[in-house]
């Protein structure tokens, strides 16, 4: 049997880092699906911390990471969130 999945996906296209230590992830994805944006300060750490959610309304999107102040290097990955899968509330970061 062959299957053929047509999973939505999403490409960061800039990250962008203010004066202040913010920093400021933009990327391209399906108009109307729900992207998180994923973040982690050592590449070989196992899991992935939320630095946010949002639905594109366009194929554009942004988030900016408020934590990133003062971290010396930090990886980041958008990832979309399928159909049915469930969304963590309290796995989101405080306002």
């Amino acid at each position: 049997y062959l299957f053929q999945l047509d999973i939505p996906s999403a490409k960061v296209t800039s990250i962008v880092l203010s004066p202040e230590g913010l920093v400021t992830v933009r990327w391209e994805g399906t108009p109307n699906s729900t992207c998180r944006l994923l973040s982690k300060d050592n590449i070989l750490a196992p899991a992935w911390t939320l630095v946010g959610q949002t639905l594109m309304t366009t194929n554009t999107a942004t988030l900016q990471d408020k934590t990133a102040a003062g971290v010396r290097q930090r990886f980041y990955s958008v990832e979309t969130v399928l159909t049915g899968q469930s969304v963590r509330e309290s796995a989101l970061p405080a306002p």
